[in-house]
């Protein structure tokens, strides 16, 4: 009777404890569970947070695989280390025999996570802003000076040939009342704004940008970029970044990224917010492109200054019958009007260009009393060191940008988002050890289901129904995100 007394005493000891053992596993389960998770995401690319505060962990482990096989066994071995530590005794001892996980990558939905956390950064506090919203100042139309200017030239020369005609005819006729012959007016604008504009043609760069500056050569094989290349995809469904977003990640762009005017010292491309905008293979023909925005930007602010303004439109229309007079076709004055006031508005453009290039502020709005440029001496714009008078308050480079960031923000969010991944990833592939890191590999948030099995220890010698003698099976889940969206 003792010894059976004994025994369900025994009996009764040993499965409360091993009661207590099971609640004991549930418990730290949770919790290597979270250590696995959190080791894992502790090894996000330092890199991309040092440069551009952006937090991504790569799955591949720098190599182009894109299974997550590595990262499921590297899950495993976290958990491993905490819940069945070699050469040690310890009753709660567990084996992550598997990991599952969903994921969202940096690059999903038009790398949404990576606006999210530019936006999250700026707002933060993190990096200084300097942006300064500039599209009510700005007019969005963008006049063609070039057939303005062309259609009146064409007519000239029509007249001009046609004088000239005359002239010779009289002349083999032996007439004795000879027609004149047209004669050129001194500084033509028209024939300045021809030579400016060939100039600018050839080379936007060296008629736009101050003679010492010192042009980045960087290039980008574009079409190797994530804007460009199929991209990989995570598994779990991820957010979109609303226009709100978007417009505050354009100021995180302008605070974080290089451009012409401020050099972070990034590797790779050193214009990386022209790259944004652009899209184009080199940090020149980038440079290039957005000095050409710009430049047709100005030249619909100034037409219509010209033509708001009595005193400019007045000079346009001296000038205009000038030129007429020379051909003897004053009848073509309403034609040739718009010509010069689009050929006066180009180089005014263009002055304005050198100045923005080199640092300097032009007008908003112009008129008169803010004019750069004299009509009748245009000629003496063609020099490369002639610029637009710097005015406090106006508008600059900078401020450009971020009104051309704005609106790409508007109509296409997407391609905003993976051209700053361009950006990022090329920098990365400058950096030994992340010549094969693709930003597509990257996870910005998971969940992670870890299993764990566990033998019985207590229950050797006692049997309850339901629970046989291979242990227990465990499954614990977490969540963990580089965003707090």
């Amino acid at each position: 009777m003792l010894a059976l007394m004994l025994t369900a005493v025994e009996g009764l000891f040993f499965t409360m404890s091993e009661c207590v053992r099971l609640y004991a596993l549930l418990d730290v389960a949770t919790g290597y569970t979270t250590e696995a998770v959190e080791s894992c995401f502790s090894e996000y690319n330092s890199y991309l947070w040092d440069k551009y505060h952006i937090l991504g962990m790569d799955m591949a482990y720098g190599m182009t695989s894109v299974s997550d096989e590595y990262l499921r066994n590297r899950l495993c071995s976290f958990a491993n280390e905490n819940s069945n530590p070699d050469g040690n005794i310890n009753m709660l001892r567990l084996n992550a025999d598997f990991a599952q996980v969903n994921y969202t990558l940096l690059t999903d939905k038009g790398a949404s996570a990576v606006i999210a956390q530019g936006v999250e950064a700026y707002e933060a506090g993190l990096l200084k802003n300097i942006y300064k919203k500039a599209t009510e100042h700005i007019s969005s139309d963008e006049m063609d000076v070039g057939s303005l200017v062309g259609g009146g030239a064409s007519a000239l020369d029509s007249a001009r040939a046609d004088a000239n005609a005359a002239r010779q005819r009289a002349i083999d006729n032996g007439e004795e009342d000879i027609p004149p012959q047209p004669y050129e007016v001194e500084d033509d604008p028209i024939n300045a704004y021809k030579a400016l504009r060939e100039m600018v043609e050839y080379g936007m760069l060296y008629q736009g940008l101050p003679a010492s500056a010192e042009l980045s050569t960087a290039i980008i094989n574009s079409d190797e970029q994530v804007s460009k290349r199929s991209l990989h995809a995570g598994n779990k469904d991820s957010f979109s970044a609303g226009l709100v977003d978007s417009e505050i990640y354009t100021r995180y762009l302008m605070s974080e990224y290089s451009c012409f005017t401020n050099d972070r010292n990034h590797d790779g491309l050193q214009y990386e917010v022209e790259y944004v905008i652009c899209g184009q293979d080199s940090d020149e023909s980038n440079l290039a492109s957005v000095m050409g925005k710009i430049l047709l930007i100005r030249e619909g602010v100034n037409v219509l200054a010209i033509l708001s303004d009595p005193y400019l439109m007045g000079q346009a229309e001296s000038m205009a019958t000038a030129l007429c007079a020379a051909v003897f076709a004053p009848h073509l004055v309403a034609v040739v009007t718009p010509a010069v006031v689009a050929a006066w508005a180009y180089v005014e453009s263009v002055l304005e260009i050198r100045a923005i290039m080199s640092g300097d502020k032009v007008a908003i709005t112009k008129n008169s009393s803010n004019w750069n440029s004299d009509l009748f001496h245009l000629s003496g714009c063609l020099s490369q060191g002639v610029k637009a008078v710097n005015v406090e308050g106006g508008i600059g480079y900078e401020e450009y940008l971020s009104t051309f960031l704005i609106a790409q923000a508007a109509t296409n969010t997407s391609q905003m988002g993976l051209r700053s991944c361009d950006v990022m990833e090329n920098a990365l592939h400058t950096q030994m050890g992340y010549e094969n890191v693709r930003l597509d590999n990257m996870i910005t948030n998971m969940d992670t289901t870890i299993n764990y099995s566990a033998n019985q220890l207590f229950l050797s010698f006692v049997y309850i129904p339901g629970i046989g003698l291979d242990g227990y099976q465990i499954k614990k889940s977490d969540s963990i995100d580089y965003c707090c969206k």
